[in-house]
């Protein structure tokens, strides 16, 4: 566990250091988000729908570079399946007591 949550707070403190107005939405973007992902100007645009001013201002666009795109994939194939066995629910999963997404 220590190793995917060393991995798992790098890469999102990548990612929330690129995009640093919506590290919110990057902690509950969701696999379906992140797979559904358009390309724009080489970088990935990941659309996350339910956050907390949706309401206000509608999804929220969130750039990943090329490089925080690679470590991200990477990061989803290799640790997030180690600690989940669903295809859905976040990519960034933390937990207390009990694991939750």
């Amino acid at each position: 566990m220590s190793a995917y949550v060393s991995v798992r707070d790098f890469v999102m403190t990548e990612i929330a250091l690129n995009d640093t107005s919506h590290s919110g939405s990057i902690a509950i973007m969701t696999v379906t988000e992140y797979t559904g992902a358009r390309i724009v100007s080489n970088q990935h645009v990941v659309t996350v729908a339910q956050h907390k001013t949706v309401r206000c201002y509608g999804s929220v666009k969130i750039c990943v570079s090329a490089t925080h795109t690679a470590w991200l994939k990477c990061y989803v194939s290799v640790f997030h399946p180690v600690v989940s066995h669903e295809d859905s629910g976040n990519v960034f999963l933390t937990w207390n007591e009990s694991m939750s997404s």
